[in-house]
């Protein structure tokens, strides 16, 4: 449980810059304004980020199809694209914009930390009233 709890941790960290509940081309543009925001994107390194961020949604998005259903998979294909996407990010900002970045995605962290502590509070405080499996035997019958 703690594992998967982790597991899932990372791969929203290693998303960091996308913007939850946002799809496909709204996530990437939504990605890419909340960059240009906190980094002050000069628009060459715009262009260079969209192109970044739209090769690494397509790349989701093939690899989700791949993985079918099998969570691990898509745990760790997520976490080496997230990876590599922030690292190509990374190599087109200067040294005052990937301070600002690392920072940034800290932040992310942190929120998406609280936002999995309180899932998980919610989830255990669901299964404290009631519902988990019946009290008296919830085997087979």
């Amino acid at each position: 449980m703690k594992k998967s709890v982790l597991s899932m941790f990372i791969i929203i960290v290693l998303f960091s810059v996308s913007i939850i509940g946002a799809q496909g081309g709204d996530r990437v543009k939504d990605q890419l304004k909340t960059l240009k925001e906190k980094l002050t994107l000069m628009p060459e390194q715009e262009t260079k980020i969209s192109k970044i961020l739209n090769k690494y949604e397509e790349q989701m998005e093939q690899q989700r199809a791949a993985n079918g259903g099998d969570r691990k998979d898509q745990i760790q294909s997520r976490k080496a694209n997230m990876e590599k996407m922030n690292s190509e990010i990374e190599t087109v900002l200067d040294e005052n914009q990937k301070m600002i970045f690392e920072q940034y995605k800290k932040e992310q962290a942190e929120k998406m930390k609280e936002r999995m502590k309180d899932m998980m509070d919610k989830r255990g405080s669901g299964m404290r009233q009631g519902g988990g499996m019946r009290q008296g035997g919830g085997g087979m019958r």
